[in-house]
């Protein structure tokens, strides 16, 4: 019932698990043991819509040749890799690619898979997507293998700063590709556990911690946070909690005041990183297949449709749009061209 609603498989164990009322990771089953069970209801296979994919993109290929795509195959001749980008993608990245997001905390389908997205943010303020990739395993060699794809599709241009989830083989592998890119942490992605953390020990008080912790968050100085980090921690006893032990040793890297000398275009803030993972939402479902997924959603007449509908709004408002952009002039440059061809 839940996989026909279009909801991740992440979403469908909280659902159960609040159905059951049963704490996060009590359940008698695994989100693979769930993405197993909905492979079995398709007639495809991973391996048999791994290579349909393939196929796919070099049938893009070969219509469109500035899409952009590169695979890594295994010792068992498997898909063990594969990312891809639309050319309006990567004129997009030229100009906005200052700040990335790389998000990798979703599996596409059924496929135990992670599926990595490039995401960054235009001159209107509006989510813009760069790339993507699936790949086999997270580890180091897997992610290391993603950035030198994307690099690759950008022209070995790195973004100046890069927001992920907290993953040690992604932290590393950053490192080693990408090491003149700031990398932090992205809000929304530690937000969302917060449920699962903290909803059980602090019961009734969650909602008055949270929006304490989104207050400290915002603030301008680095001796604020860390005065209001101690109120918090006390306040809510609070102190010997692992979570709040790792939040705080790792606060360098996605507190605002330690930020707010880097360019995020906006996205280290909750409001824009809440506009980001809804724009990453729209495109992901338990029972989306890869080939759809690239053909559908991800297809770059519609981006191009959506990016025409924006330059009309801009034009109907008289520049009165923000440019989040560092390079503004050649963003206002290419749209004025962009608007003198309509």
């Amino acid at each position: 019932m839940f996989a026909k609603t279009g909801i991740s498989v992440q979403q469908m164990m909280r659902l159960m698990e609040l159905e059951k009322c049963v704490e996060p990771g009590s359940l008698p089953f695994t989100e693979k043991d769930v993405r197993n069970l909905l492979q079995s209801f398709r007639k495809l296979g991973p391996e048999e819509e791994s290579i349909d994919l393939l196929k796919m993109c070099r049938n893009i290929k070969e219509k469109d040749r500035n899409f952009k795509f590169e695979y890594k195959i295994d010792s068992k001749n498997r898909l063990e890799n594969i990312a891809w980008s639309y050319a309006s993608s990567v004129q997009s990245y030229e100009i906005f690619g200052d700040a990335v997001v790389f998000d990798t905390t979703h599996r596409l389908t059924a496929f135990d898979m992670p599926l990595g997205i490039w995401v960054g943010i235009n001159n209107y303020g509006m989510p813009c997507f760069f790339g993507c990739v699936l790949v086999r395993e997270e580890s180091v060699r897997s992610f290391s293998w993603a950035l030198k794809a994307f690099l690759g599709f950008m022209y070995g241009k790195a973004p100046r700063t890069i927001l992920t989830d907290e993953n040690l083989f992604l932290k590393e592998a950053i490192s080693a590709e990408m090491p003149t890119t700031k990398h932090a942490l992205c809000v929304w992605m530690i937000v969302a556990k917060f449920p699962s953390w903290f909803n059980a020990v602090l019961g009734e008080h969650y909602n008055d911690w949270k929006s304490e912790f989104y207050r400290i968050y915002n603030l301008e100085a680095i001796e604020d946070f860390e005065l209001g980090w101690t109120d918090l921690v006390n306040s809510f006893g609070l102190q010997s909690n692992r979570h709040i032990v790792n939040l705080y040793d790792l606060r360098s890297l996605w507190a605002l005041p330690f930020l707010r000398s880097h360019f995020f275009a906006g996205m280290a803030t909750i409001g824009q990183s809440k506009s980001i993972n809804a724009f990453i939402q729209r495109f992901l479902s338990a029972q989306t297949r890869l080939a759809h997924f690239i053909e559908q959603v991800l297809d770059g007449r519609s981006r191009d449709a959506c990016l025409a509908a924006l330059i009309e709004k801009y034009h109907k408002s008289k520049g009165a749009w923000k440019v989040c952009s560092i390079h503004g002039d050649k963003a206002q440059n290419q749209r004025t061209q962009a608007l003198s061809l309509n």
